[in-house]
């Protein structure tokens, strides 16, 4: 789903169930986003509260880990830094709910843009696989 947020902080909270922005959504990002012709600094932050996130590079991301997810990923460019970019692209495990759903989450921003593009798939049945079903 394409999500519009705010390049001022202001959060915004997507239902990954229900694939629609809610108050009561899983899923919180902000952006802090300067205009793009004068950027030096932008972030961008994501939040599952009472879940969290976990960064892979895997190409099949078929097993959720149970464990050691983050409540949050805040990720910080900086121009001159090494990890400077106009676009970002993230891959993540997701966990959420009671009861823990599992999932995986495919993020892409881009420094000019207030939306954020989200590609996601969710066991509904709670377990940590997530190959699809033929």
């Amino acid at each position: 789903i394409d999500v519009r947020v705010p390049k001022d902080s202001t959060p915004v909270r997507v239902d990954l169930l229900l694939k629609q922005i809610s108050a009561n959504g899983q899923l919180e990002i902000s952006q802090n986003k300067p205009l793009w012709q004068k950027a030096t600094n932008w972030s961008f932050t994501m939040s599952i509260p009472g879940g969290g996130l976990i960064e892979h590079s895997e190409e099949f991301a078929f097993t959720a880990p149970e464990t050691g997810y983050q409540a949050m990923v805040n990720l910080q460019f900086t121009k001159g830094e090494t990890n400077w970019t106009t676009q970002f692209v993230g891959n993540y495990y997701i966990a959420f709910g009671q009861p823990r759903k599992y999932g995986w989450l495919r993020t892409e921003s881009n420094l000019a843009q207030e939306t954020v593009f989200l590609t996601y798939a969710i066991n509904p049945s709670g377990a940590t696989n997530l190959e699809p079903a033929n």
